[in-house]
């Protein structure tokens, strides 16, 4: 017999509510701000959307009781546990153990180098562990554990973590995949990601030049990006933001504070030249980039996965939950080699699914997501890295394309290596 699909426990449940998944503009107070010292509004650029919520209900009941009953019966909590708080504690204690050696430690410059690149490697594994799950606060009950933790683990590599926190939780996570709502597939016309971008003739090249524009992803965000969001006010089409002056503050104390570190004290306290000190920057920053593409890019953008406008009608034909699987794509989501480089970014569908259990638990997840899925017919894509990589530069060779020579759409090749859930009949109530 299917599951008991009664309400879940308040303790254990990791639902994601299906009615009025759209976020809200927060109250104001005195001063015409929020208290987080942002307004973060709808403008009406772009119309919100809109799913249609009366579908897929019975799966989304089915995948939270399966959930639900599988904390139970391990006796865990969908916060991290002693595993997921020491790989933290590790992460964050290596890339500050290799600054100070780097600074303090008197090592060759060949050391100093490969200590650089460990750096950007340490400092990616914090970014994808520590400030993703903290974001979602996943760590511990405690708001402000989870907040202490998102601050400090984003903050330290000078990417700003109120801006981030905003496009992802706010935009990315709602509208995911959404031409100019969702902010992880909005390039400010460098690339065609999706239809809603004017086409250019560049774009015919972006496949090519896009890979040397990730290897610089993360320096230019923390040189120029988070400077040109105060400065414009917008995160992308639909989203208008203003900081009071508090904010404001932070965001040039964060600054100050990273460039101070990472470059100021390393020239003026390292025995290397400041030559040395910006190659050894730059080397960082090329590993934080590289790593962060290849996994953020491959799950959302590539050829398998599906992108809307909803610039003229608002309204999509499925439901928030099988949007997930429309736009999303995993790799060796059971992988706790990959679960733990990558702070579950692999199991990718089951976070947007369940954005409040710890990704510490989504290997042992992901058999039931599986099973849940191909029971329901759901298109739950599954790939390797390097195979969604590829499926991403070919996506962007397609959308490089000038629209007005493109006679009609060709079917998507299956590739190898990739499997995709075929649509199955439901069992009936009541089938064993």
């Amino acid at each position: 017999m299917r599951e008991d699909l009664s309400r879940l426990s308040k303790g254990s449940s990791p639902r994601f509510g299906l009615d009025g998944p759209l976020p809200r503009p927060p109250g104001k107070t005195r001063g015409g701000l929020p208290k987080n010292g942002t307004l973060f509004a709808n403008l009406n650029r772009v119309k919100s959307v809109r799913f249609n919520n009366d579908l897929d209900r019975e799966f989304f009941s089915v995948l939270n009781a399966r959930v639900d009953a599988y904390f139970r019966k391990t006796g865990k909590k969908r916060f991290a546990n002693g595993a997921m708080w020491a790989k933290a504690a590790f992460f964050f204690a290596a890339y500050w153990a290799a600054w100070a050696t780097i600074v303090f430690g008197g090592v060759s410059p060949r050391t100093g180098l490969f200590l650089a690149l460990g750096m950007g490697f340490f400092g990616t594994c914090n970014a994808l562990n520590i400030s993703h799950d903290a974001s979602h606060f996943t760590f511990a009950k405690a708001k402000w554990v989870n907040r202490a933790l998102f601050w400090v683990s984003m903050n330290q590599l000078g990417l700003y973590a109120h801006f981030w926190d905003l496009g992802h939780n706010k935009s990315h996570h709602y509208k995911t995949n959404v031409a100019h709502e969702d902010v992880g597939v909005d390039a400010g016309g460098v690339l065609r990601i999706h239809a809603g971008t004017e086409w250019r003739p560049m774009h015919r090249f972006q496949h090519w030049y896009a890979f040397p524009l990730y290897t610089v992803y993360t320096l230019l965000w923390a040189v120029i990006r988070d400077w040109r969001v105060l400065k414009e006010g917008v995160l992308n089409d639909a989203v208008e933001i203003r900081l009071s002056r508090v904010r404001v503050a932070e965001l040039a104390f964060v600054k100050v504070a990273y460039f101070g570190y990472a470059l100021a004290i390393p020239m003026l306290v390292s025995p290397f030249t400041w030559k040395e000190v910006l190659v050894g920057f730059l080397a960082m920053h090329l590993v934080l980039s590289l790593y962060v593409a290849f996994t953020l890019f491959s799950s959302h953008i590539n050829d398998f996965v599906s992108f809307y406008d909803v610039k003229v009608d608002p309204k999509l034909e499925h439901s928030f939950v099988r949007h997930q699987f429309l736009t999303t794509a995993d790799f060796y989501p059971g992988s706790r080699i990959a679960n733990t480089l990558l702070g579950g970014f692999n199991s990718h569908v089951i976070h947007h699914l369940l954005p409040k259990v710890s990704s510490i638990h989504y290997p042992a997840l992901a058999p039931i997501l599986t099973e849940t899925a191909k029971e329901f017919g759901m298109p739950y894509v599954v790939s390797t890295l390097p195979g969604l990589f590829v499926a991403h530069l070919r996506h962007l060779r397609n959308m490089g394309v000038d629209p007005k020579t493109i006679k009609r759409a060709r079917p998507r090749p299956v590739r190898p290596g990739l499997r995709i859930a075929k649509p199955l009949a439901s069992r009936k109530r009541g089938a064993s």
